[in-house]
């Protein structure tokens, strides 16, 4: 059974999706986080915050495919997909520049 998808419940998605992401990749722009933490497996934890990134912005893709709205609604839901797919682009390219010697890190991002 299909469920139908409503504006609102788009919209709060798009919320929920883009604070995770907006915090995920505070986390990778952190200058002090998390090289000096040496108990945390870096390329694990940016694989995480990437993969997870990267799942919010296609679970919303998806959704949006079912959104069948009216008047300026579609625009919307058009500009908060590009919106997550700015933010994931944006956090693998701080990824590449923060990690670039980090061979197992940017393996993850070819994937």
């Amino acid at each position: 059974m299909n469920q139908t998808v409503t504006f609102k419940s788009l919209e709060r998605k798009y919320e929920i999706a883009k604070e995770c992401m907006a915090s995920n990749l505070e986390t990778i722009e952190n200058p002090n986080y998390p090289e000096h933490a040496i108990w945390i497996h870096h390329p694990t934890m940016v694989r995480w915050l990437y993969g997870s990134s990267q799942e919010f912005a296609k679970e919303f893709g998806l959704m949006t495919l079912s959104f069948d709205g009216t008047g300026q609604e579609p625009d919307i839901a058009l500009r908060w997909k590009y919106d997550l797919i700015y933010l994931h682009d944006l956090m693998e390219q701080k990824i590449r520049s923060k990690y670039s010697k980090n061979v197992g890190i940017l393996e993850r991002l070819r994937k």
